[in-house]
C-alpha cells in the first residue's frame, strides 16, 4: 500500500515544526518497499543465471534457434536488472539521508524528504504492477524500448555468447566425470580451439588445464 501524500501532509500539519515530526509511516513504508525491491532483484539475477544455463543446454543439443531465443531473454533480464539496482540505491540513499535527518532532529529537511520519497514510491515503486513489469518479463519488442528509455540499454552480443557456450560445452565433454569432486576448466585460447576440437571424439586433454577444488 502506497501511503497518499496528502494524508502524509496532514500527518505532518498536525504538529508544529518546533514538536518532533511524525514520519514513521515513511519510514516503514520506504524499508518495506527496499526489501522487497531486494527480493525481486534476487529473482531476476536468478533467471539471469538460468536463461545461461538453459541457452547451454539447447547448444549442447544443437538447438541454435532455441539458444538463441533464451539468450535474448537473458538480454532482456539484464536490462531489468539495472534499472532495478539503480532503482534500489536511490531509494536506499534517501532512506539514509532520511533517517539522519531525524537523528539530526532536522525537522524541515525530514518534511521535505518524507515529501519527496512519498511521491517517488507512488510514481516508480507501485509493486503489484511493478513486479508484473520485471518478473514475468514479456517479449515484445516494444518493452525492451520503453526499458531502453528508463537506462542505458545493454546488449549482450549474441554471437559471442554463442561461441562461448559452445567452447564451454566442448570443453566439458572433454573432461572425465569424477564423483564427488567439482572442477573447473581452463581453455588454452592462444591454440586455434575450434580446429582441434571439430571431431567430439578426439579429446585434446592435454591443451586443457583441470584445476581441482
Amino acid at each position: 500500500m502506497v501511503w497518499p501524500i496528502s494524508m502524509i501532509k496532514s500527518l505532518f500539519s498536525k504538529k508544529p515544526l518546533n514538536q518532533p515530526l511524525d514520519v514513521d509511516i515513511v519510514v516503514i513504508e520506504v524499508k518495506t518497499r527496499i526489501q522487497e525491491l531486494i527480493k525481486i532483484q534476487d529473482q531476476v539475477n536468478t533467471d539471469v543465471t538460468s536463461l545461461r544455463d538453459k541457452a547451454k543446454e539447447y547448444m549442447a543439443h544443437n538447438n541454435k534457434t532455441q539458444a538463441e531465443y533464451s539468450l535474448k531473454q537473458r538480454n532482456q533480464k539484464i536490462n531489468h536488472l539495472k534499472f532495478l539496482n539503480s532503482q534500489l540505491l536511490t531509494l536506499q540513499q534517501q532512506y539514509q539521508n532520511l533517517t539522519q535527518q531525524i537523528q539530526l532532529k532536522n525537522q524541515l529537511q525530514v518534511l521535505q524528504i518524507a515529501n519527496q520519497l512519498s511521491q517517488q514510491l507512488q510514481k516508480e515503486f507501485d509493486l503489484d504492477s511493478y513486479k508484473q513489469q520485471i518478473i514475468q518479463v514479456k517479449q515484445d519488442q516494444e518493452m525492451v524500448e520503453n526499458l531502453a528509455n528508463m537506462t542505458d540499454y545493454i546488449q549482450v552480443d549474441l554471437d559471442e555468447e554463442m561461441k562461448l557456450l559452445q567452447l564451454e560445452i566442448a570443453a566439458e565433454a572433454n573432461v572425465p566425470l569424477i564423483p564427488q569432486v567439482s572442477y573447473t576448466v581452463q581453455l588454452n585460447r592462444s591454440q586455434n580451439y575450434n580446429n582441434q576440437n571439430s571431431n567430439h571424439n578426439s579429446p585434446q586433454l592435454s591443451k586443457h588445464t583441470k584445476v581441482y577444488q
